[in-house]
């Protein structure tokens, strides 16, 4: 069943009158019958919203905020939906912000928009939106809710939202950090004959491990520690874990690591020691890229660069524009640049010329050319600008990647020492 829920809660940096204008439109609302305001008249909201502004001095980053609140289809009216979401907004901010209120009718299920001014109208101050704020505009929606006997969501977990890139990258099959710790505890559970050896096989995974009510992983390069339970489920809870492990009564190998050597393969053409593209190179074989290539791929490699993988893809596109460019060093890179920009600008002038040209030809056939030709130099403007952001992450990139593989090697040298078996980087720059 469909429960009532604050179900988006949205950040508004520009065009704050685009989303009242949506909201209130007569279409969805009954014209207009289901729109009220807080603090403000719906039909003169935006310019009481913009003196508003005005009274704070700071930068406006952030002009309103819109929340969507949902309700179960067949569990109440239009006319009630309404009254919550207008109750809502008067005890959230009824006392400092202006808000628009507008129930729409249109779909099968009935639901709020809600816009809410950043700025109070009583004393210029901002409203701070927050993970406790969120929580607290949850718990007075929900007892709203039941207040109209609607259905609410008992003990509902207060998940934190994903950042965009983490989003993104899922949805593209691509890893990222979390699901790469997730991988690595997944297998040290299946490699795992008792929960002491659990642990153990972290450890040799290059994980420091902290236990208390739940277990938490800190990954080398990290600053903060992981929760497994928070992040991945009741599943991942040490309890959870210890009994499954004890339910097996089976023997597991544990994790070890493969002594490999990690030497550059032969049919690599040399490059000069020092130069980026050797050092882009070297970073892409310990990533295992070349390995892969040559179906010689590594078992395991260090956190680090894992935790790159994920961009492999670019590092693969900036290894390749340093080959296809013949740049080595810094001085190289920077001439590259400054001859790409130049080259836009010669672009960008001559696209300038056309467009007059193609406005004030009278012959059909010269006003054709001059548009192929713009197509032709915007397909050029696109891969020119491409090779630009591509210096730029170069410039950005060639220092992490340096540090990364010197911790790998200092990483790789203390695993040594503690008496564990590890991979044999041979760092050549």
């Amino acid at each position: 069943m469909i429960v009532v829920a604050i179900t988006k809660i949205f950040t508004v940096r520009l065009r704050l009158d685009h989303l009242l204008s949506y909201i209130t439109d007569g279409e969805k609302t009954g014209n207009g019958i289901l729109v009220s305001g807080v603090n403000c008249a719906p039909e003169t909201a935006y310019q009481s919203m913009s003196s508003s502004f005005a009274l704070n001095d700071k930068p406006l980053r952030v002009q309103g905020y819109h929340i969507i609140q949902s309700f179960a289809p067949d569990e109440c009216t239009s006319i009630s939906a309404h009254e919550i979401g207008v109750k809502l907004a008067e005890r959230l901010f009824g006392e400092k912000f202006q808000v628009v209120v507008a129930t729409h009718a249109n779909t099968d299920v009935y639901h709020n928009h809600i816009a809410v001014c950043s700025t109070s109208f009583i004393d210029g101050k901002r409203y701070h939106s927050c993970k406790e704020s969120n929580h607290r505009l949850r718990d007075i929606s929900d007892a709203l809710c039941r207040e109209y006997g609607l259905s609410v969501i008992e003990n509902p977990r207060r998940d934190r939202y994903k950042p965009a890139a983490e989003v993104t990258a899922e949805r593209a099959g691509k890893p990222t950090w979390k699901s790469t710790i997730k991988a690595d505890v997944d297998e040290a559970i299946a490699r795992a004959s008792s929960p002491k050896q659990f642990l153990k096989n972290l450890e040799v995974l290059g994980y420091e491990i902290k236990l208390g009510k739940d277990i938490s992983l800190r990954p080398q390069g990290k600053e903060h520690f992981v929760r497994l339970e928070r992040n991945f489920g009741s599943s991942y809870s040490l309890d959870a874990i210890n009994q499954l492990i004890r339910a097996r009564r089976e023997y597991r190998a544990p994790i070890s690591r493969p002594q490999i050597s990690m030497e550059h393969p032969k049919k690599l053409p040399p490059f000069a020691r020092g130069s980026i593209v050797a050092l882009y190179r070297h970073y892409l074989y310990l990533m295992g890229y070349w390995q892969q290539r040559s179906n010689n791929s590594n078992e395991r490699m260090h956190y680090l660069l894992r935790d790159d993988i994920r961009k492999l893809d670019a590092y693969i596109e900036d290894t390749r524009l340093l080959e296809r460019e013949g740049i080595n060093t810094k001085s190289q890179l920077d001439a590259f640049y400054h001859r790409t920009s130049r080259a836009i600008e010669e672009l960008v002038d001559e696209r300038k010329l056309l467009y007059s040209i193609a406005k004030t030809m009278e012959s059909k056939e010269a006003s054709v050319e001059a548009k192929k030709r713009i197509t032709t130099i915007n397909n050029q403007l696109k891969h020119c600008r491409m090779k630009l952001r591509h210096c730029d992450c170069i410039a950005e990139r060639a220092y992490v990647v340096l540090e990364k593989i010197d911790r790998v090697d200092v990483a790789s040298k203390e695993q040594k020492s503690k008496g564990h078996e590890v991979f044999k980087f041979d760092v050549k720059r």
